[in-house]
């Protein structure tokens, strides 16, 4: 981690909503420039580790190592207190690889106590209007279940309809002006196959030419247009302050 990317981190975190006990543990470890190794002992420490999470969600690395990733995949599998901490996290402060941390696990959503809460947090960030009730919202709750699948196989090209309707959700957002960040990774991930960064940008741009539905094209080339179509995607204007 590069000085900047650290005091870039605290200025996030000390700017972040409902800030907690943990928000302070964080701002103390971020204090002592920890090293990837420092952040994995961290998160391997029970009550250390919600705030090596919220360090993580503060810091949002463009280009973490995949063995930092793993361990946090790991721990918010295997420990469902711990999936909570960082849903509460992600919820302050949106963070790339903690999405998609949250949308790699393998259990089906609906029924993993460690990947639900994640979808309770998308539902409460993505759904327009947010008071939705009954049959409607029903349906995006389904439609949101089959995103899933379709998100990791890449085949947008006969989605079901309620899965385009959690497209357009998305598209209603950028439509409404500049996104939060936490749409905008969501977006990237969904779209992008669910893989890094950088892989997730280079899907995008295959995905406005490919064979599938113009909304899926539309919310693709909108995605990129807001993390800085053509700029290197280390580059953490890509994907906001």
């Amino acid at each position: 981690m590069t000085p900047l990317e650290l005091e870039t981190a605290r200025i996030r975190l000390s700017h972040a909503p409902w800030r907690s006990r943990t928000t302070d543990l964080a701002m103390n470890l971020l204090q002592e420039r920890p090293s990837e190794a420092k952040l994995l002992e961290a998160l391997n420490a029970p009550k250390l580790a919600p705030a090596a999470l919220e360090a993580l969600s503060a810091l949002d690395l463009a280009t973490p190592s995949e063995k930092l990733f793993e361990a946090v995949r790991h721990l918010i599998h295997s420990q469902p207190v711990m999936s909570w901490c960082l849903v509460e996290s992600l919820n302050r402060l949106a963070w790339y690889d903690g999405l998609r941390a949250f949308l790699s696990l393998p259990d089906a959503p609906m029924s993993s106590p460690c990947a639900y809460p994640f979808y309770i947090l998308i539902r409460n960030k993505l759904f327009i209007p947010a008071n939705m009730s009954g049959e409607v919202y029903q349906y995006h709750v389904n439609g949101l279940w089959r995103t899933l699948p379709v998100a990791r196989s890449g085949d947008w090209r006969h989605p079901h309809h309620s899965v385009l309707a959690t497209i357009k959700m998305i598209e209603r957002h950028f439509d409404n002006g500049c996104p939060d960040r936490f749409i905008l990774y969501l977006a990237c991930l969904l779209l992008g196959q669910i893989g890094s960064r950088e892989s997730g940008v280079k899907r995008l741009q295959d995905r406005i030419h490919q064979d599938c539905c113009r909304t899926v094209r539309k919310v693709a080339a909108l995605t990129l247009d807001h993390i800085g179509r053509g700029r290197p995607v280390s580059c953490r204007r890509c994907f906001g302050t």
